[in-house]
């Protein structure tokens, strides 16, 4: 190496400095360098180590603290530390093998480890294939599967730093016990189900905790701030989301879980910190009527090992009451209609490091070490288990009911080919077969729609009825952990019924169908086009070409009206599945109203819902790519405001509140006000009818306990007022979950038959509620105020009454 003056130099410098700052070191006052630094609370990794069974460890698998730098339990475990630990394990044992299911919103990797035998490893793809002809009624004798899901919400951790555990161990154990365990199963161990809020919970709490273990509850460690890391990236309960699939997390859940078809299936959550610890079954009244009654016994069944490990320990628990397995759309019953044997398990939280309770100090060691404990159990319960687990899915697929008949389900098409498109995708991301009709129905049916059928026989009844059939049966109870309806035909706003399908051609649908490209006619000499809003992204088409400096006008009777060059419509067209059809000559524009650009602000207090403002923040993101802001309300003044022509509102302002007063001027000045849930009672300061609230009433028959569950019920539309354009119906079923009533006075009423669509609702309350609106609008200066009386976007999946909420944004001008 050739050294040149200038290095010489700065080689000088550099040792000039390193000699001062080892001066500077021996100067430093030793009351400094000797001072007690904070030692944080910390077990040794035997305190986490199951107790059934006879092993050793081998100590060329790198321990959890090795690799972390520290133990499990003195800090938070994030995800990229999670996974690349995992990976570690995986490449040092032939035991593991990581899988990858998908990846979140903000690219961080979902993943699974599948743990077994090398053996079973080495001939995993017969063993799978012979597992699931158990579908077909088969008694099988291979390796028993169960599958253990952790922290699907973010903020609570102890299932995934136990998920790292068991993954250690299954690396590490050795022993003739250990041995045999993994030649009988197949463990299936999703780590964690919610990456973004895991990661979002582990920063906050590692960056918030005092290192000397300050217990107090008013402590900013224990108190995240709003909106939380329980959700996902858009604030999305992914717990809620096993029905619906319209995330990431979940979807790589379901196909893990219809890859292999769990015989045992755990689901791991925490609960309030002044609680134990939850094991199912749960309360025997609230069970999903599509389950097998051998369901909760064999649940009980299962958890006495958790029970027997637990107890072995120390710790307190309780099962059989609270929590129930009604609404099978969540982690801990989706199994359940399927086969599968499904536990809850729901730890006391720390929501932090170490923290004082009513029952003393809540260490978030402690409940690392009972998740650890269930999770361990449960690999147990399915080993010597393993014959009774077989023989109950075995009897399910022989004995369900409707498999040898030739019922089944009918269902229209949507008008909107990309809702049929999103609903058949979900149907068979659920491993549901489905079948077009070629012919068999009236002709008029036929001419009219594209039907589809999907046949028991073939699929899983329970299944299907689960997801299509209106669930409103007789009610044991009326209190319910989730809500009491979630029929997806209904939220799709398709038709269904059940048929015999002898007289019926079908062919089936092929899966992962294309997503339905738009149609663009040939352009005439005039250079425009029309087209409606009938397709669900039609907002995406219309923000898209307004984006790029295109006008558009509307008429009357909610025609749409664009001049833009062919390829340019093309291009959206075909990515929103929007259909333009050619002019021959130029409308008269003088007598057509322009579409507005919509800028929208989503008002976020910390009062309000998270999950409700997630709905609207994905839809206008995501879905339909409108680019809408996030407002903290706190920080709103008039100037900031003036940047936006909709405003979303889900909270309450009391009038209190100076800016309310800004909000009814912001409308004055010609802005829209979107109001849903508690939004309602600001109208109050706002010049709006005055609203009348009902409360949930006793039925002699039902309990009455606080709370409220969800359900569908009924509205009608005037199908020529312009939040409804597009929407080919005269009525339209929506989700109502909460008791809040208007006075009489709007364009959309309620209207019911003797029960509602789907789901529970007191007597009293339909008796109430019938011909009250379900959507207010008013105008107030040169602004509108509309108020809706629904869940407008349940959880996203309401795609039937969604398209009324883009029309509030578009066309609130219109009329």
């Amino acid at each position: 190496m050739i050294h040149t003056a200038s290095h010489t130099r700065s080689m000088k410098v550099r040792i000039a400095s390193l000699i001062t700052s080892f001066v500077l070191s021996l100067m430093v006052s030793p009351h400094l360098s000797a001072q007690p630094k904070p030692e944080p609370y910390t077990v040794g990794l035997d305190y986490y180590m199951p107790a059934q069974w006879d092993y050793q460890l081998d100590e060329r698998i790198t321990t959890p603290q090795a690799y972390l730098g520290f133990q499990l339990g003195s800090q938070h475990v994030d995800w990229s530390q999670t996974v690349s630990y995992l990976q570690l394990l995986a490449g040092q044992s032939e035991r593991l093998v990581l899988d990858t299911l998908g990846q979140t919103y903000e690219h961080r990797p979902i993943v699974s480890l599948r743990i077994t035998s090398p053996h079973n490893h080495h001939d995993i793809k017969r063993i799978q294939a012979e597992h699931l002809t158990v579908r077909e009624g088969h008694l099988e004798n291979g390796p028993v599967v169960v599958c253990l899901a952790s922290s699907v919400h973010g903020n609570e951790p102890s299932g995934v730093q136990a998920s790292i555990l068991v993954a250690y161990f299954m690396a590490a154990a050795r022993g003739e016990q250990i041995e045999h365990l993994l030649d009988e199963c197949v463990i299936l161990l999703i780590p964690g189900m919610n990456p973004d809020g895991i990661n979002r919970f582990a920063s906050w709490v590692n960056s918030s905790r005092n290192l000397s273990n300050t217990g107090d509850v008013l402590s900013r460690e224990f108190s995240e701030a709003w909106p939380s890391s329980r959700f996902n990236h858009y604030w999305h309960d992914c717990n809620r989301d096993w029905l619906f699939l319209e995330h990431p997390e979940t979807r790589g859940a379901v196909a893990l879980y219809h890859q292999w078809l769990p015989h045992l299936m755990s689901d791991h959550h925490e609960m309030g910190s002044e609680k134990t610890f939850f094991f199912s079954p749960g309360n025997p009244l609230r069970v999903s009527p599509y389950m097998p009654p051998q369901n909760q016994e064999m649940a009980a069944q299962m958890a006495s090992h958790i029970k027997d490990a637990l107890d072995r320990l120390g710790s307190k628990y309780v099962t059989g009451r609270g929590y129930d397995d009604y609404y099978v759309g969540k982690g801990a019953s989706y199994g359940d209609v399927q086969g599968t044997v499904s536990l809850l398990c729901e730890q006391a939280s720390a929501r932090g490091h170490w923290r004082q309770t009513s029952r003393g100090v809540l260490t978030f060691p402690f409940a690392i070490r009972n998740q650890a404990a269930s999770q361990f159990a449960i690999i147990n319960a399915a080993w010597h288990e393993k014959d009774t687990l077989q023989h109950y899915m075995a009897e399910f697929y022989t004995h369900m009911p409707h498999q040898q008949d030739d019922l089944g389900i009918l269902f229209a098409e949507s008008p909107s080919r990309a809702v049929t498109w999103h609903f058949l995708t979900m149907l068979q991301h659920h491993d549901i077969r489905v079948c077009r009709i070629t012919s068999g129905l009236k002709k008029k049916e036929m001419q009219a729609a594209t039907h589809y059928f999907i046949p028991f026989r073939g699929n899983n009844p329970a299944l299907v009825k689960s997801i299509m059939e209106a669930n409103h049966s007789h009610f044991a109870d009326s209190v319910f952990y989730d809500i009491t309806a979630w029929t997806l035909p209904l939220a799709y706003n398709i038709q269904s019924r059940t048929i015999d399908a002898r007289h019926l051609t079908l062919v089936d649908v092929a899966p992962e169908q294309p997503f339905p490209e738009g149609r663009i006619e040939a352009p005439c000499l005039s250079g425009y086009f029309t087209f409606n809003t009938t397709e669900f992204y039609t907002p995406a088409f219309i923000y898209a070409l307004q984006e790029a400096g295109t006008r558009i006008w509307a008429d009357s009777l909610g025609t749409l009206y664009v001049k833009a060059d062919a390829a340019t419509l093309e291009r959206q067209a075909r990515r929103t599945a929007v259909d333009l059809h050619a002019l021959p000559l130029p409308p008269d524009t003088t007598r057509l109203r322009p579409v507005r650009h919509p800028r929208t602000a989503i008002l976020c207090t910390t009062q309000s819902n998270p999950t409700t403002l997630g709905t609207y923040w994905f839809l206008l993101d995501y879905r339909q790519q409108m680019q809408p802001t996030l407002l903290n309300f706190a920080e709103a003044q008039k100037s900031r405001l003036k940047a936006y022509n909709t405003i979303i509102l889900s909270t309450h302002i009391p009038k209190s509140d100076e800016r309310a007063a800004l909000l009814a001027q912001w409308v004055e000045d010609g802005g829209t006000l979107i109001c849903t849930g508690s939004a309602s009672s600001t109208l109050r300061d706002l010049a709006m009818p005055s609203l009348s609230p009902l409360q949930r009433q006793k039925n002699d028959s039902l309990s009455s306990k606080s709370g409220f569950p969800g359900g569908i019920l009924e509205i009608r539309l005037q199908n020529s007022s312009p939040l409804c354009w597009g929407v080919k119906a005269e009525s339209l079923p929506v989700f109502k979950n909460t008791t809040t009533a208007f006075q009489p006075d709007s364009m959309a009423l309620y209207t019911f038959s003797p029960e509602p669509l789907s789901g529970y609702f007191a007597p009293s309350f339909i008796n109430g509620m019938g011909g009250t609106p379900a959507v207010l609008t008013a105008k107030r200066g040169k602004g509108r105020i509309i108020c809706f009386n629904f869940s407008v976007a349940f959880r996203s999946c309401f795609y039937g009454t969604i398209p009324l909420l883009t029309n509030a944004i578009l066309f609130s001008d219109q009329w």
